[in-house]
């Protein structure tokens, strides 16, 4: 159960940091804060078994993980090139790091 429970939530974890890659301060805030919050939670679920060695995940939390991750996973064709038009306020362009294009 535990080792699932890692895999999960290392799956979870670089499933948020591949799209926190192709966000800037283009995004909506709430798109930036809800994937802030899920990759903070997937790494505290990645160090839960060293802090806490007794705790096993029971079989809710496993599904609920699983299913969590196997959406980012569903959705990751929709992130593959950037940031998805739905997640981005018109009026500031995408100016990030790893954008595309150029002048």
């Amino acid at each position: 159960m535990i080792e699932a429970h890692v895999i999960l939530c290392l799956a979870l974890f670089y499933s948020v940091f591949c799209r926190c890659v192709r966000m800037d301060v283009s995004t909506h805030r709430p798109i930036r804060l809800v994937l802030w919050m899920l990759g903070t939670v997937a790494a505290i679920g990645l160090a839960a078994p060293l802090h806490w060695p007794h705790w096993t995940p029971d079989f809710f939390s496993l599904a609920l993980l699983a299913s969590v991750t196997a959406m980012q996973m569903v959705t990751a064709h929709y992130w593959s090139k950037s940031l998805p038009p739905a997640f981005t306020q018109a009026d500031r362009p995408h100016v990030g790091f790893f954008s595309r294009g150029g002048p």
